[in-house]
């Protein structure tokens, strides 16, 4: 029998109706469960070379969502 993995630990996404849609859209676009999705993606950037290269993007372009939300509200 395969025992399950326990996650202790719960964090909390400050998110709007759009950010959730994005979430959700990739979610299902990866087969997986939002939660999950995030995990995985998490895991992903820290164990491979794309974690620095994102971090790098979002500082060159700037990348923020609060302001790109900010800005979308006028």
């Amino acid at each position: 029998m395969e025992s399950k993995v326990i996650y202790n630990k719960v964090q909390t996404v400050r998110a709007d109706d759009l950010w959730q849609a994005w979430l959700d859209d990739l979610a299902a676009q990866a087969g997986r469960k939002p939660s999950v999705f995030l995990r995985d993606v998490i895991y992903c950037l820290k164990f491979t070379d794309q974690g620095k290269k994102v971090i790098d993007t979002m500082k060159k372009r700037e990348l923020d969502y609060t302001n790109f939300a900010r800005a979308a509200r006028g």
